[in-house]
Parts: structure tokens; sequence; C-alpha cells
């Protein structure tokens, strides 16, 4: 598996449009092959690394991905040129360059969400009976 990052400086006043774009967008991801995940990171306000002039910090696009061929292929695909043709609407948005990273998964732990109990799940049900 690879994972892509995607570090994008936003101005503070355009966070909202950007979330906004993204949350439009990223579930057109899931029909992609090899696609595993999707997560938009945005800064903590309490951000240790934050410089003390309060300068944004960049969002962070993580999405994983089965291959590098998949990741390719994706970026070749209607669905990347689509998410990505308002681009020029939101110039302003931008204080400068993304940065684009990939790296290859060298190790992986996986919470064992079977064992959380939902609220609204029969563990819950079995929980206020007794």
């Amino acid at each position: 598996m690879i994972v892509v990052i995607n570090r994008i400086p936003v101005k503070p006043d355009f966070a909202q449009r950007i979330e906004q774009g993204f949350a439009k967008n990223a579930p057109g991801l899931k029909g992609m092959k090899g696609f595993q995940g999707f997560r938009l990171l945005r800064p903590a306000p309490s951000n240790p690394s934050s410089p003390p002039d309060k300068v944004e910090q960049p969002y962070i696009v993580y999405v994983a991905w089965d291959t590098e061929d998949d990741y390719q292929a994706y970026v070749k695909s209607d669905q990347f040129k689509e998410s990505h043709s308002n681009m020029a609407d939101l110039a302003d948005a931008f204080s400068g360059p993304p940065s684009l990273e990939m790296y290859e998964v060298a190790q992986e732990v996986d919470a064992p969400s079977a064992d959380i109990p939902k609220p609204d799940g029969p563990q819950a049900d079995n929980r206020r009976q007794t």
C-alpha cells in the first residue's frame, strides 16, 4: 500500500470553502480502483509546531492506494480532472504551492473496531437490560 500526502497551504479565510470542496469531491474516490481511504487533516489550534506569529499551517490530504499504478491511474482519470476543475476559482485561497509526497506503508496497526460497542447496537441494548 502507498500513501500520498498533499500539504496544501490554505489561507485561514478560505478554510471553510476548501473543506466544503473536499466534502463534495472526495466521495468520488470510492469508485477508483485501488482506493483504500481518504482523510483531510485540518491544522489544530493547539498545534505545537505553529509559529508564534500565527502563520497558517497547511491542510494535509492523506489518500491511501493499493499501488502507485492505482494512484497514477486516478491522476489520469476524469474523476481527478473533474474534482480539480475549480482550482482557478480558488487561486486566492492558497498561501503557497502544494507539496506532494508519496510513501510506502512499512507498518500498520488498526484499532480493534469490532470490539468497540456501538451505542445503538445489541451490546448497548444488553447493557441497558442488566
